[in-house]
């Protein structure tokens, strides 16, 4: 079960990420994303 939230988190993750790079990352988002990428 937790295995397949992971999963679908992730998934999830990236169409919005993909949405909000299509959109021209706008300001906010590229700060959440980028807090992200820094916890990875």
């Amino acid at each position: 079960m937790g295995t397949y939230q992971l999963v679908a988190a992730v998934a999830i993750a990236a169409v919005l990420h993909r949405m909000w790079v299509k959109a021209g990352r706008p300001r906010g988002i590229r700060d959440v994303t980028a807090e992200a990428e820094a916890g990875h």
